[in-house]
């Protein structure tokens, strides 16, 4: 399979984890996510929601579709990270209509998660 595509595995719930710690307002919306996407059981608030979807995507992603949840397990460093912020950036300083703002130095922070 292309790094490329493998990525798309790779990268989300590092994301959700990102944003989650950074900009609790997602939580109500990774919160239905676990609820109603990964049919996570309830845990009472948003925020371990949240939190108890993430993890069961990446179960998910790990344990059903045998895909790997690093780069690094891909053999991939941080050799390119200056490059691919700027690139996920569009060349901009930041991606301002995301779902949430994220600057080049956020998309380097989460590539670096996805170690």
């Amino acid at each position: 399979m292309k790094t490329n595509v493998l990525a798309l595995a790779i990268i989300p719930p590092k994301w959700m984890t990102y944003l989650l710690n950074k900009d609790e307002t997602v939580a109500g919306d990774f919160a239905r996510f676990g609820l109603n996407v990964m049919c996570i059981q309830d845990q009472g608030n948003d925020q371990d929601n949240a939190k108890a979807g993430i993890e069961a995507l990446q179960n998910f992603i790990k344990d059903e579709l045998h895909l790997p949840t690093t780069l690094s397990e891909m053999n991939i460093t941080d050799e390119k990270f200056d490059e691919l912020k700027v690139k996920a950036c569009y060349g901009q300083d930041s991606l301002p209509r995301a779902y949430r703002p994220l600057s080049q130095e956020n998309c380097l922070n989460i590539y670096k998660m996805c170690l």
